[in-house]
């Protein structure tokens, strides 16, 4: 025999070993469709379980995430009207028709301390 015939022999020999072997394996599962029926079941609802547990994740992640925004906005809109009552006062004083540099620091004093006092400057 040629090498190359010798090549074909062994390619044959492993193909049909490879098709016995499947068709044992096909006859052996053909036997126990139940229970290859309840493994992929299964398998199936392991994972659906698990991918609803990553959505129930993330919808606590977006959850939470949502009330931190909406405490973050309550909060900028209770800084910004007590900044705005200091601008009023601010007001009030530098309307009057004699200001001296008393009344000019205390202006200043005012407007630092509310930038403080609501996470300004």
């Amino acid at each position: 025999m040629t090498q190359n015939t010798e090549q074909k022999v062994r390619t044959r020999e492993y193909g049909e070993a490879k098709a016995l072997k499947i068709q044992r394996e096909l006859r052996l599962s053909s036997h126990d469709l139940p229970a290859l029926a309840r493994h992929a079941r299964q398998c199936f609802e392991e994972g659906a379980a698990e991918e609803q547990r990553r959505k129930d994740a993330e919808i606590a992640s977006l959850k939470d995430a949502e009330q931190l925004a909406r405490s973050d906005a309550e909060a900028s809109k209770a800084r910004a009207e007590k900044l705005k009552k200091v601008a009023l006062d601010v007001l009030q004083v530098c309307q009057r028709s004699k200001m001296g540099p008393s009344d000019l620091g205390y202006v200043t004093n005012m407007i630092r301390a509310a930038l403080t006092r609501e996470g300004g400057v």
